[in-house]
């Protein structure tokens, strides 16, 4: 039964119009919106933890030196672009049919590691960036945001509720 409902997906994504393409993402998005929010908390964690490594080693607040920096954004960054082609490569060979993907997948999942050198370079980029005057005065528009960021979080989570809950947006397809 769930290969049959694969299949049926898959055809639904390789014949789909954009119109099509945006239900079936839709679905799939308040799917793993709803039941992996929370089954995710090990994803969630990992990042916590990378995030106190960062911040504890000085890394966030800019301690290291610039060659530290410019090495892990082009590490970081070229090691998760390259993840990203290889496994996009892989589905779009596949013709975008999941159940080929999964059933060639290889035994370890990569997706942690790729992420976590995604996020060591963007950071480090953000760091040599903001260590430029002329990226300095635009980045500082943001300290605001960051000093009050309970404050965001909870205006977002309203405007957000009242914008999908309240209007009737939420999982509708």
């Amino acid at each position: 039964a769930v290969i049959k409902k694969a299949k049926t997906e898959t055809a639904t994504i390789q014949n789909a119009n954009l119109g099509g393409l945006t239900k079936v993402i839709w679905a799939q998005s308040a799917r793993m919106e709803s039941s992996l929010l929370f089954n995710g908390w090990w994803d969630m964690l990992l990042f916590f933890f990378v995030g106190m490594a960062f911040y504890k080693s000085g890394f966030l607040a800019g301690m290291s030196k610039t060659r530290v920096y410019w090495v892990i954004a082009v590490v970081g960054l070229s090691a998760g672009f390259c993840a990203d082609y290889l496994e996009l490569r892989d589905i779009y060979h596949a013709r975008f049919d999941h159940v080929k993907v999964t059933a060639h997948a290889p035994a370890i999942a990569f997706n942690q590691l790729k992420r976590v050198f995604q996020v060591s370079g963007t950071l480090s980029l953000l760091v040599l960036l903001y260590r430029l005057k002329i990226f300095r005065g635009f980045l500082n528009i943001f300290s605001p945001v960051g000093q009050m960021a309970l404050t965001n979080y909870l205006g977002q989570s309203i405007i957000a509720a009242i914008v999908f809950f309240g209007m009737g947006w939420y999982s509708t397809s």
